[in-house]
């Protein structure tokens, strides 16, 4: 609304200017209306006041928005015409400011939807809006600075965005409440229609008839009507407390009441304090009784700390014996390695020189091969040179002897002896052809060969693997003769009698599990095996602390990078899980524990737990576990194996995985015949590498004569292709000769000069080659002499070393041995050691029990209470006295329950009295003060009425028309009534529907400008607004609007009109802008010549 006083000359200015409009004839009257206005508003805006500094429109920026593809346009400080014909895109700029400035689509009146303004054929708009901020309204000048830019971006599937950037182009913001800031900073009202009349508002409001849509306008207009809305909504809020106040007060006396009862339970509890000392007394024996117990303990564990002591000095002497026994080993050790280090340094002595001397001869096979090129490319030079200077001696011959010649017989000559040629050419390509496929077939053998060789290689490799693998098999199990542990584990003998000695556990951990199996039918062995695989190995402890110490055995006995079995940690049962519910129900096949006695009820339970074996079914055939399990398989049936181990998982989707382990391992039943048939097995095998090394030297043999012949056929392939090259070049010389007439020979004299004297040269080169060759084939000889003695000297020493590094090895194997026997003493010691620390650290965290209870007890009672009554009976008598206590608090109810029940329902109670009282104070504060804003908003709304009502009377008498405005506040309506000057004689009003059309503009105009007066906007944008008038109310209004906007320097007024403005000048504060007309493809021809263009009016620019 208007917060501004009116200027005292505002009311004589536009009577003056209705002085200087008298005439009786319209053309004449319009003629000097025209010079008039242009006369007065050089009066009139001829002086500089200060303009605005915040909110108004600086630059608008559309892209691809309605009928503009690309538009920039730039506003003045003050006044801006907008001027162009219809269709042009005059109100897509009104538009534009709307929508841009975070306004909704229906409120332009031009679409129910913002991705209805995007361009035909576009995907996306874009509007860019610049608004002034500065001076001291300026909002959030440290971040946007003089300008602000909001920029919204619309795509066709309706979505919308907003970047809101400073004058520098830094994006600040991106969230629409942003831009609501903004507007009620500056106080923009997009929505408002005097702010931002578009055609349809105005259009509705000249042909209204209801005058409650007039009052409606007006409200809308003066933001009355959202000051109702507020009032409203203040008023239903108040309602909706109040009711929520009464709900409350019906609650209170409840609260009131159950505080008073709660009260009284409160009173009625100190009977219990007796029994209550007496439990305390109690509880104060069994502290100082826990006490006793635990210094007890303590010393128990030290007596035991001091036995272990006494055994130390034994485990000393062990030790040192071994370390002894370590360094001999070491000594012997290091000679040896002394002398292989001796061996080895004199070898790398000499290996230097033997990689010189292998260099060296290199270098000079290189240089012997490369000259013995070269020589072969100067005598192939040669042949050449002779062969030419031959033919040209020859032709010389013939061209002297041309007048002689029979032409045409020469020519036939020719022909015969081309043929000829060719048809040795020819027979020479057969031949060549012939050849080269022999050499491909050569080729392709040698690269067989060479594959052939790589395969028996590996087969030969593979089976000293076998070979390798089975004598160590038999190794074991000559060994597991005398104790079958050994085929778990070279070391796990002495594991599991380190378990036997050990007494820390607290259950004798089991393993390994396959020595826990007994086979009904010894034929399953390797299916039994499979089944289990790693499980054979493991071992099973009853809790951690066993695991750990099992952990530790296990380090100390396996050699390093031994396998070592698994550990798994199950609570020992001394009974085995029952599983009749889930075992496999089969009559035809026998399940796995059928076949396997497992008579340890841990290792049992362990299987079944870890592998599942009451659901495993073994079926001897591969073809009948198939058959069985995916039409007809047993209930709690998972899987199956067979006799070669193969598994077979059940159901219709079966999968099948065969076994890739072949022989038994640690399940058998004779371990004499297994060692039979496996040197049975080493005998086969090492025939097999026999007869392998035999194939692989008739290979080497069939590879050598096939690359001998590959030699053979590839120097008679390059044989033959110079054959063929020689009868080409022959043919094409037969081809090159032509009858010409005798010519002069001295060229071809000359040229037979020039390659005598070549091959002279040639000649010598070859000379020289040839001796460079000698002297480099004896440098070869003298140099492989010398690679040769170095290279024997190094294999000698190399033989040398063979049995050097043999011992060595022994003697580290020996080396180990002792250090195994130190380390084994060292960790009977440090288990020793480990022993006495954790007796030490259980006596310290007894020592810390013991002071802590001592702590604890004195926290009940601090004097110790001498006692020899064991905690346990204590216990049991607070018990009796609790149960006694609970007893009588169950029938009286708990104190601090009550206590606490007594404080929250009074509290309860105190807090809802005061949030009542409080609420009570708030809404009649409200109602208060709603009473007087609704008193000051009557009279705010009748003072704008007034204003109004002045302000059109004053507008309209410009034209000397007289009028009036009518308030129905109660009825909330609004009566515009208006008397033209041609109808002062029947003395009335005339309703707005019963003027003209350019009357009813005027008076629109009028009212508008009247309601302008009651608001505060930076700027006003009127669209079309004289589109209905005439000549002399559009002078009139124009007059009237440059008026206000003189008297409004500080405000922005935006005009859109079809109207021609070449009367109005443009000045710093009048900026004219036309639009170009819309192209109606009507097919004008463009007769303008070229470099012919219109002028715009001075002082206006056109976009």
């Amino acid at each position: 609304m208007d917060k501004r006083k009116s200027t005292g000359n505002s009311k004589d200015a536009p009577r003056s200017k209705r002085a200087k409009v008298k005439t009786s004839s319209s053309q004449e009257e319009s003629s000097a209306g025209e010079d008039d206005l242009e006369a007065s508003q050089m009066n009139d805006l001829t002086s500089l006041q200060q303009d605005s500094d915040h909110g108004i429109i600086d630059k608008i920026i559309l892209k691809n928005f309605m009928c503009h593809g690309k538009l920039e346009f730039q506003f003045g400080p003050n006044v801006n015409f907008v001027v162009g014909g219809n269709g042009s895109g005059k109100s897509a700029i009104m538009t534009a400011l709307v929508v841009g400035l975070g306004g909704k689509a229906s409120a332009t009146c031009r679409g129910a939807n913002v991705k209805g303004f995007i361009k035909t054929g576009k995907n996306v708009a874009e509007i860019a809006i610049i608004l002034k901020n500065q001076g001291t309204d300026a909002y959030r000048y440290d971040k946007y600075g003089p300008r602000i830019r909001i920029e919204r971006k619309i795509t066709s599937e309706g979505a919308t965005s907003y970047k809101i950037k400073s004058h520098k182009g830094q994006v600040i913001e991106t969230k629409r409440e942003e831009i609501s800031k903004i507007l009620d900073q500056f106080n923009i009202q997009v929505d408002n229609p005097v702010s931002i009349l578009n055609q349809d508002t105005s259009r509705n409001f000249l042909f209204t008839k209801d005058p409650r849509d007039k009052y409606k306008f007006f409200m809308k207009a003066t933001q009355l009507e959202q000051i109702e809305r507020d009032y409203a909504e203040i008023q239903e809020q108040k309602t909706i407390t109040e009711d929520k106040i009464a709900m409350k007060e019906e609650g209170l006396p409840d609260l009131e009441k159950d505080a008073l009862a709660k009260e009284q339970r409160f009173k009625d509890i100190e009977s219990l304090n007796t029994l209550r000392e007496k439990k305390d007394n109690l509880m104060k024996l069994l502290a100082w009784a826990h006490v006793a117990r635990v210094e007890q303990e303590l010393d128990d564990v030290a007596s035991l700390l001091k036995q272990e002591e006494g055994r130390l000095p034994k485990f000393d002497a062990k030790v040192q014996e071994s370390q002894v026994k370590v360094q001999k080993a070491e000594a012997l050790h290091k000679e040896v390695k002394d002398k292989i280090r001796d061996l080895t340094k004199q070898m790398e002595s000499v290996q230097p020189q033997l990689d010189v001397a292998k260099a060296a001869m290199g270098e000079t096979k290189k240089l012997v091969k490369e000259t013995e090129k070269h020589i072969r490319l100067l005598q192939h030079g040669q042949a050449r040179d002779r062969h030419d200077k031959k033919d040209c001696e020859k032709k010389i011959e013939e061209l002297k002897q041309t007048a002689q010649r029979d032409f045409e017989k020469e020519r036939m000559e020719r022909e015969e002896k081309k043929l000829i040629l060719v048809q040795q050419k020819q027979a020479k390509e057969a031949s060549y052809s012939t050849t080269d496929n022999d050499f491909k077939q050569f080729s392709e053998a040698v690269e067989r060969a060479q594959q052939r060789n790589y395969e028996l290689r590996n087969k030969i490799q593979d089976t000293k693997g076998l070979i390798d693998q089975s004598m160590r098999r038999i190794s074991e199990l000559e060994k597991s003769r005398s104790n079958r542990l050994r085929l778990y584990g070279s070391f796990v003998p002495n594991l599991v009698n380190e378990i036997k000695k050990t007494r820390g556990f607290h259950r004798e951990p089991k393993g390994p599990l396959g020595m826990y199996l007994k086979l009904q039918d010894i034929r399953w062995a390797l299916g039994v095996e499979v089944v289990l695989k790693g499980l054979l190995y493991y071992f099973c402890c009853h809790d951690h602390h066993d695991a750990t110490i099992l952990k530790r055995l296990i380090a100390q006995v396996a050699p390093k990078g031994a396998r070592t079995p698994g550990i798994i940690i199950s609570k020992f049962e001394d009974h085995k899980y029952d599983i009749s519910a889930g075992m496999i129900q089969s009559s035809e096949y026998p399940s796995f524990l059928d076949i396997v006695n497992v008579t340890d009820s841990v290792v049992h339970n362990c299987l079944i737990d870890q592998r599942g074996v009451e659901r495993i079914l073994l079926i001897e055939s591969k073809e009948a576990a198939r058959n069985f399990l995916r039409f007809r398989a047993p209930q709690n049936c998972k899987e199956a194996f067979t006799l070669e181990g193969d598994q077979i998982y059940a159901g219709s989707d079966q999968r099948y995985y065969s076994s890739m382990q072949r022989n038994v391992r640690v399940i058998q039943a004779d371990v004499a015949q297994e060692i039979s048939e496996l040197k049975g097995e080493v005998s086969n095998l090492r025939r097999e590498e026999t007869e392998l090394n035999q194939a692989l030297r008739e290979l080497h043999t069939d590879k050598e004569n096939n690359q001998r012949q590959l030699q053979r056929l590839n120097q008679q392939r390059r044989k033959l292709q110079n054959e063929i090259g020689q009868l080409q070049d022959e043919i094409q010389e037969l081809e090159s000769v032509e009858d010409v007439a005798p010519v002069d020979v001295s060229a071809l004299e000359e040229e037979v000069h020039q390659l005598e004297q070549q091959l002279e040269k040639r000649e010598a080169e070859v000379v020289e080659k040839k001796s460079a060759l000698a002297e480099a084939n004896q440098d070869l000889t003298a140099k492989k002499a010398t690679f040769d003695e170095l290279n024997s000297m190094v294999m000698e020493q190399a033989e040398q070393v063979e049995p050097l590094k043999h011992e060595l090895q022994t003697n580290g194997m020996n080396v180990e041995k002792s250090k195994h026997e130190r380390r084994h003493y060292e960790g009977k010691k440090q288990e020793q050691l480990n022993k006495m620390e954790e007796l030490r650290r259980e006596i310290d965290k007894k020592q810390g029990v013991v002071d802590e209870d001592i702590e604890k007890a004195r926290k009940i009672s601090e004097e110790r209470v001498r006692t020899k009554r064991k905690p346990h009976t204590i216990s049991n008598e607070i018990e009796q006295m609790t149960k006694r206590i609970d007893k009588e608090q169950e029938r009286r109810g708990d104190p601090n329950e009550i206590m606490v029940a007594y404080d929250q329902a009074r509290e309860k109670f105190l807090d809802a009295r005061r949030e009542i009282k409080k609420w009570r104070a708030i809404i009649r504060k409200l109602e208060s003060m709603l009473q007087i804003r609704q008193q000051a908003f009557v009279q705010l709304r009748h003072f704008i009425a007034l204003r109004t009502k002045y302000y059109f009377t004053l507008t309209l008498s410009q034209r000397k028309y007289n009028g009036r405005i009518k308030f129905g506040h109660k009825e909330e309506a609004l009566y515009l009534e208006v008397q033209p000057t041609e109808s002062h004689k029947e003395n009335r009003s005339k309703d707005m529907r019963a003027l003209s059309g350019g009357e009813r503009s005027f008076a629109t105009v009028c009212f508008i400008m009247a309601l302008w007066e009651s608001m505060e906007a930076p700027f006003r944008a009127l669209d079309e607004f004289d589109v209905f008038m005439d000549m002399i109310n559009r002078k009139i209004v124009m007059e009237l609007l440059l008026q206000v906007a003189k008297d409004l320097r500080h405000r922005q007024f935006i005009f859109l009109t079809p109207q021609d403005m070449s009367k109005i000048t443009a000045s710093p504060l009048i900026r004219i802008v036309r639009l170009n007309d819309p192209e109606r493809n009507q097919g004008t021809l463009p007769f303008t010549r070229r470099g012919e263009e219109e002028e715009d009016t001075p002082g206006t620019s056109r976009s």
